[in-house]
């Protein structure tokens, strides 16, 4: 749960995207195969875990900064950090694990217009990340993920958060807040994590399970600024 160590390594295919863009612009750079293969073991106690989902979500946005056009994640048999396990195998009951909530979380930044585009934010804060989503050039989404890593078995301090000013256009009042979080930290599984409040699971048939927790906020703007306040080992969407 590193920025500096996730960003630093997605920098090194700027070259390329660079080139693509100036010489090939026709053709997009991908990201195949993606997935955290941080454990060569793969197991799901490791990897299936909320670290690994904000890690997903960071990586798609940064990626989308710097120019990658699409990425493909990779769903292998008991890879650890699959987003599903479609059937029972192994032992193991199907399920949808951790790693699946940075789908709908980034995906909210996205957009669904094909046209949006993402710029990272300064924070001045550490291991921390923002990025704006504009479409037509307004913006119109914040997203932010708090890296610090805090987990309720095994951290001995209580779990810290940090305060976030972003300053809106000049015609909003109040913005949305969606949390994708678990009480139980960066070492929860898919069953206490919840992204806007929702769950999505085998026992839905992948349908969105609304409701499980009442964590989505609304936050007035005062003197342009929206303050929102982001937990460690917590992502936030913010819907301007």
């Amino acid at each position: 749960m590193n920025l500096t160590f996730t960003h630093g390594n997605l920098d090194k295919f700027r070259g390329r995207i660079d080139w693509l863009r100036a010489n090939k612009p026709e053709i997009g750079f991908v990201l195949s195969e993606v997935g955290n293969s941080l454990q060569p073991k793969n197991t799901y106690e490791f990897q299936a875990r909320l670290g690994s989902a904000l890690w997903q979500v960071d990586y798609y946005l940064y990626s989308m900064t710097i120019g990658v056009k699409r990425i493909n994640y990779q769903q292998i048999m008991h890879a650890g950090y699959n987003l599903w396990l479609p059937v029972a195998s192994a032992g193991f009951p199907a399920q949808v694990f951790s790693n699946y909530y940075s789908q709908p979380a980034s995906d909210t930044l996205q957009g669904t217009s094909g046209k949006t585009r993402v710029s990272q934010l300064s924070v001045d804060a550490a291991n921390i990340a923002a990025y704006v989503a504009y479409d037509d050039g307004a913006p119109k989404r914040i997203a932010a993920i708090n890296m610090n890593y805090w987990n309720q078995t095994s951290s001995t301090e209580a779990r810290c958060s940090v305060t976030l000013d972003f300053y809106v256009p000049d015609d909003v009042a109040e913005v949305t807040v969606y949390h994708l979080n678990s009480p139980a930290g960066a070492g929860a599984a898919a069953d206490s994590i919840t992204y806007g409040g929702s769950q999505w699971t085998y026992e839905s048939l992948g349908k969105e399970v609304k409701d499980v927790r009442q964590d989505t906020e609304i936050v007035a703007v005062e003197d342009g600024v929206a303050s929102v306040i982001v937990a460690s080992s917590e992502a936030v969407l913010i819907w301007l």
